[in-house]
């Protein structure tokens, strides 16, 4: 649920044997522990996954906020008409069905992982409650609406009331399966009767903001054979410049340092269990199962442990194929990058290079804000570690987004597309 780049199912397994060791002596546990962690770095890991697809809904009560907009769950069909896409449209209050009045439109595009329509990793064990989406949607004061959905094969978005079909969808879908599916969101915000198609904004965050471009280039093109106008922003948080393995190897090397920092008995076990071989063999034995095992290297899903979970292995693959940066030179709208200082899984010091990566948009804005998580909340913490995530990310998913993320959002939006 933290938006960590990753392989999913990968981390599914390994969060699975720590339950199941759970009872063995304290140095195992231990080293099972952070060995989810590191894997989770080294497979460049959103979080910890679900092993149901029920959606997690809450109340504005609960995010201790004052309703001032109208949601409505919609759908919309992928692009090959097999399923729908489930999601929350979130309108104005000043916005209601008997109003010809059109407003601007975000779009928010999840990171990695099974994450549903309010930004959380349903499961009744390894699930997590973060209401990013969510909570977006209900702080963000601008006049324009907001749509998150359920990624495919998570929440509603399953093509099927029974579950196996939603493990199958979300298991193998490729970063250009996510692609599709956010190209069918812009079409269904672009042809709604509420929705200004000449102002729409593309927001994605972590995995999401790597795909924006990717995003835009096809969305453009269907746009205008729609005779449309092309999407007018983007918004890049949490990453830009990046992209999925170079986020790994970052990771990887940040765990091993902060393994060598940690104090004490627990530093010294840690040390003992992580080591820069056993992340560097890990990382090879994926690869090779990924990309060169004759038995796995056709597969989008690998059965691991008997079958019991799935590697997404075309999740892998079709980010390796993908170059980021390459595509970020065709952007031509007005772009907004952030990136927080205290992200620790990703570098702040490429959003500090938007304006390189973004040599043709129309416009460059980038902020790093010094106290700005990966989760989008600022931290007091000095030091925020991977190793740590377990523990912190919960909490900080209690929290409200940062209100100066949230400020300059709205500025932006107020200046470039409203």
């Amino acid at each position: 649920p933290r938006c960590m780049y990753h392989s999913s199912s990968y981390c599914r397994t390994f969060h699975k044997l720590e339950q199941q060791h759970a009872t063995k002596k304290k140095t195992r546990t231990a080293e099972a522990t952070v060995m989810a962690a590191t894997i989770a770095a080294a497979a460049a890991t959103s979080g910890v996954v679900a092993t149901t697809a029920a959606t997690m809904s809450v109340n504005d009560e609960d995010l201790n906020v004052t309703p001032k907009t109208t949601t409505t769950e919609v759908s919309f069909p992928s692009k090959d008409g097999s399923f729908r896409l489930y999601g929350d449209l979130t309108l104005p209050g000043t916005t209601s069905s008997s109003t010809t009045k059109k407003v601007p439109a975000v779009l928010f595009l999840s990171g990695s992982g099974p994450i549903d329509r309010y930004g959380n990793v349903p499961g009744f064990f390894t699930g997590f409650r973060l209401e990013t989406h969510r909570r977006f949607a209900q702080q963000f004061s601008c006049n324009m609406a907001v749509l998150s959905y359920d990624k495919r094969g998570i929440g509603k978005s399953t093509g099927s009331t029974r579950n196996q079909r939603g493990r199958v969808l979300y298991d193998t879908a490729g970063a250009d399966d996510l692609v599709e599916d956010a190209v069918q969101a812009v079409l269904f915000l672009a042809n709604h009767p509420q929705i200004d198609d000449s102002k729409l904004v593309v927001m994605g965050h972590s995995e999401g903001a790597i795909l924006v471009p990717w995003v835009l280039r096809q969305a453009n093109q269907v746009l205008e054979q729609q005779q449309k106008q092309p999407i007018k922003g983007c918004i890049f948080l949490s990453g830009i410049g990046e992209d999925i393995y170079t986020a790994m190897a970052l990771q990887r090397e940040r765990v091993l340092e902060e393994v060598q920092d940690e104090p004490g008995l627990q530093g010294w076990v840690l040390r003992k269990a992580v080591t820069k071989q056993k992340l560097d063999k890990q990382y090879n034995d994926l690869m090779e199962k990924i990309f060169d095992d004759p038995k796995t290297k056709d597969m989008d899903a690998i059965p691991m442990y008997c079958g019991m979970v799935k590697l997404n292995a075309k999740w892998f693959r079709t980010h390796k194929e993908y170059k980021a940066q390459e595509d970020l030179v065709h952007v031509t709208c007005d772009c907004l990058a952030i990136t927080g200082q205290k992200d620790i899984q990703v570098r702040a010091s490429l959003c500090e290079q938007s304006e390189r990566f973004l040599k043709k948009a129309k416009s460059v804005e980038h902020h790093e804000p010094e106290n700005l998580t990966h989760l989008l909340r600022s931290t007091t913490d000095k030091n925020p570690k991977l190793i740590h995530l377990k523990q912190d990310y919960p909490k900080m998913g209690k929290q409200p987004l940062d209100s100066e993320l949230m400020g300059w959002i709205e500025d932006w939006c107020q200046r470039k597309i409203i």
